[in-house]
C-alpha cells in the first residue's frame, strides 16, 4: 500500500510543480486548463483504481489476519469498480483521440 500512496504523491507534486513552473514562465491559467482539463478522465481512472488497490489489500490483510473470507456483495463491488473504471479509461482515450489531438 505504501507504493501506491508514494506514487499518488509524487504524481500531485510533479503536477503542481509543473503548473506552478508554467504560471511562473509567463502561460494563463486559460491555456494550461485547455490542454490539461481533457486529461482530467485519466486522473479520475488512476484514482480509482488506487482505490481498488487499497480495497484488494485490505481484504487480503483481513484474510491472513483474522481468516475473513470476503462476501458475495464485496466481491460484486470490486467488480463493479473494476468495470467502471475500465469503462473511464475506455472515455479517456477516447477523449485523448478526438478532442485532445484537435486542440
Amino acid at each position: 500500500m505504501i507504493p501506491i500512496v508514494l506514487s499518488m504523491l509524487f504524481n500531485g507534486f510533479a503536477f503542481g510543480s509543473t503548473y506552478s513552473q508554467l504560471y511562473s514562465a509567463g502561460f494563463s491559467l486559460d491555456f494550461m486548463a485547455k490542454y490539461t482539463l481533457p486529461h482530467s478522465f485519466e486522473l479520475v481512472a488512476i484514482w480509482w483504481s488506487a482505490m481498488i488497490g487499497f480495497m484488494i489489500a485490505r481484504k487480503l490483510i483481513l484474510i491472513i489476519r483474522k481468516h475473513q473470507m470476503p462476501t458475495i456483495n464485496e466481491y460484486k463491488l470490486l467488480i463493479i469498480n473494476i468495470l467502471t473504471v475500465c469503462c473511464v479509461i475506455v472515455l479517456a482515450a477516447f477523449v485523448e483521440v478526438f478532442i485532445t489531438v484537435n486542440l
